[in-house]
């Protein structure tokens, strides 16, 4: 049983994974089951591809990083799975709320903001 639903609706584009998902058999499955490709630094035999590769993991990481540490995504406390997909909806609004005002004011996307001021 697959769980498709839990990860939205299928695209036809590409996914960026880390190392654990490299190798055939997981490209594979991410193409049979997803519709999509997958892209690890595995598929770059070049330098300079891989660190390109390696700078669109570190938002995904930094995003991560924020949905985290800032937002507490390790303990949501639902106890429904409608409680956990409104709890995450809350988290990704609000995350992409910080992104767009720090936008409107020119600071970097993933600078935080202090809403106490002292």
């Amino acid at each position: 049983m697959y769980l498709r639903g839990a990860a939205g609706v299928a695209s036809d584009g590409v996914y960026l994974g880390d190392l654990g998902y490299q190798g055939r058999d997981w490209a594979q499955h991410w193409l049979d089951h997803y519709g999509v490709k997958l892209l690890t630094k595995a598929a770059y035999p070049s330098r300079a591809g891989k660190r390109w590769l390696s700078g669109l993991r570190q938002i995904v990481e930094t995003v991560n990083g924020w949905l985290e540490d800032r937002f507490g995504l390790h303990f949501p406390r639902a106890r429904t799975a409608w409680g956990f997909q409104t709890r995450l909806a809350a988290k990704l609004a609000a995350f992409n709320m910080v992104v767009l005002f720090n936008h409107l004011i020119g600071r970097p996307p993933f600078m935080a903001i202090e809403l106490w001021a002292q």
